[in-house]
């Protein structure tokens, strides 16, 4: 999960659900990916923890407050992308107000206890029905990546298995990956990992190294894949090739002139 050319694959199919998807999950698929909070989180959004963001303690713009996993106060500050905020509005506007009871439109008309996503029955959305519609969006995707049209030099695109905790992977992934790449420090860089534990809700900032290690790892075999696939393409394909690579005194070996009685011929070296 960790290879560029996988995240890139996930980064996909995600984006495809999203754009494909009813409004409210819409807006949870983009939430999940911005914040790299987990679903449970994002379910359980409540219009006071939308409030709070308008004047967050921390100091910086928030997109909500949540509960972090095995907490009960709304302490967990997660962001997300002003369309994405935008959205989240709509939706409070006009496919929520569908099955608010009150039929209410606006945040400001919310108690402060109400779920800001609803169920059809009128409940805050659980994950058994979030779950039935993520399948069928993951679904439609896999189909939609499995039938693209191909020729020839094509890759095809299969999408990997995607759950919601893998977007919170991803986006946990991405972030270790631009931290590593923006801050050449080390304490820049591990102030900027401390930050990325605190946003996750981690308690402990052991989970970050395997994060931080799995990359590397990847990294590493991308690396040497790519040499490999370089190898291969230099390589000398006949015995043409070959006579010209030695007689540019390619990395194949040293060559040296034979004797007079065959001057266009050439000698290997013992190690060449």
């Amino acid at each position: 999960r960790d290879s560029e050319s996988t995240r890139l694959a996930i980064l996909a199919g995600v984006r495809y659900m999203i754009d494909h998807a009813p409004a409210r999950e819409a807006v949870i698929l983009r939430m999940l990916l911005e914040s790299g909070a987990r679903v449970s989180e994002v379910l359980g959004l409540t219009a006071r923890g939308l409030r709070l963001a308008h004047n967050p303690k921390i100091g910086i713009d928030v997109a909500a407050f949540v509960r972090n996993k095995g907490e009960h106060t709304l302490a967990k500050p997660i962001w997300c992308s002003a369309d994405t905020r935008e959205q989240l509005c709509r939706y409070i506007a006009h496919d929520r107000s569908q099955v608010d009871a009150r039929h209410r439109t606006r945040l400001e008309q919310l108690g402060d206890d109400d779920p800001i996503f609803l169920s059809r029955r009128k409940r805050q959305l659980e994950y058994s029905g979030f779950g039935i519609v993520f399948k069928r969006l993951l679904g439609d995707a896999q189909r939609h990546f499995g039938s693209a049209p191909q020729h020839p030099n094509a890759i095809r695109p299969l999408l990997p298995a995607i759950t919601p905790h893998t977007i919170r992977h991803l986006h946990t992934t991405f972030r270790v990956k631009k931290v590593r790449e923006l801050f050449n420090s080390p304490a820049e860089r591990e102030r900027a990992l401390e930050a990325l534990v605190d946003d996750l809700g981690w308690r402990s900032a052991e989970m970050l190294k395997t994060y931080d290690h799995a990359i590397t790892r990847s990294e590493l075999r991308e690396l040497m894949a790519s040499s490999v696939r370089q190898m291969l393409e230099d390589a000398p394909h006949d015995a043409a090739s070959l006579e010209a690579l030695l007689r540019r005194g390619a990395q194949f070996g040293q060559t040296s002139a034979a004797d007079n009685s065959e001057s266009d011929g050439l000698i290997l070296s013992e190690e060449g």
